[in-house]
Order: C-alpha cells, then structure tokens, then sequence
C-alpha cells in the first residue's frame, strides 16, 4: 500500500494545490462556510470502525478531532490504485456517505479518468474536462494539469 500512496503523491499534490487557494477564495467571499480546510493523507475514524485515508480531503467546517478527524470528509479524493478492487472501492465509497461526506472524487490515473459521486449520483470525467463542485463556488479543476502531460 505505501508504494501505491508513494505513487501518488504528485497527483495528491497537484489536487491540493488547486482546491487550497479555491477554497481560501471562497472563505474571504463568505462562501463554502460548511467546509472547514484542505488537508493531505489525513486520517478520518468513521463510527470507531473504519479508519480511512484519502489522498486529498475538505474536512467540514465544524469536524471534531481526537487523534483522528472524526466523521468523514465533506470532500474525499480518493486516487485509485491498480491494487484496488472496484467492490471494496464502492463499499469504501458508501461508508462515507453514511458518515457524512457531501461528494467522493475517485481518479483513476492509469485510464486518466475522474468520477465524482454526490449521494446516488456520479458523473464520469475525461482528462479533456474541467470539472467543478456546487459545495465549492467558483472552483475549477482541468483534468489535464492534475494528471500532468
């Protein structure tokens, strides 16, 4: 698993580099008041069962701390490896929305493809799409820089 998330780190830090000075727009225009910050391999105790690490997260803006955030991230950003089964991934996905997460991006860096779920809801992007989120107004993010030429 360390080789997967060593992988991606570039990509982890190209998404953050994008949502980060987003996300601090927002705030300065008193928008995106429900979500708190941007963070980096942060780890979330979901119902002291599940303990999850997405490679880019937006915590909520209220997100109780202990050792680890609690709850799931308004946003998680899940980069998928070769490793992961797509049953594990959907069952990963579920258990954040039961604990609070707003959107799940999966990006599938290999294909070079993005899909971000909403509750019931997915829509898949190409790396040609800029995509955008209603929780984070003004935000856009070009596929193509995030998975670099």
């Amino acid at each position: 698993m360390l080789l997967a998330r060593t992988k991606s780190n570039p990509l982890a830090t190209r998404i953050l580099e994008a949502l980060d000075p987003a996300l601090t727009a927002a705030h300065a225009r008193n928008e995106a008041a429900e979500l708190g910050e941007v963070l980096i391999f942060a780890g979330y105790q979901l119902a002291g069962r599940h303990l999850f690490v997405p490679e880019v997260s937006i915590t909520h803006a209220d997100q109780s701390a202990g050792e680890y955030l609690e709850g799931a991230p308004a946003i998680a950003i899940e980069v998928i490896s070769a490793e992961q089964r797509p049953g594990a991934l959907a069952r990963q996905t579920q258990i954040y929305f039961e604990h609070g997460a707003r959107e799940v991006w999966h990006l599938d860096q290999r294909r070079r493809k993005m899909k971000i779920y909403s509750g019931s809801e997915s829509q898949a992007r190409v790396e040609e799409d800029v995509v955008s989120t209603p929780l984070l107004p003004g935000f856009t993010l070009k596929l193509r820089k995030i998975f670099g030429d």
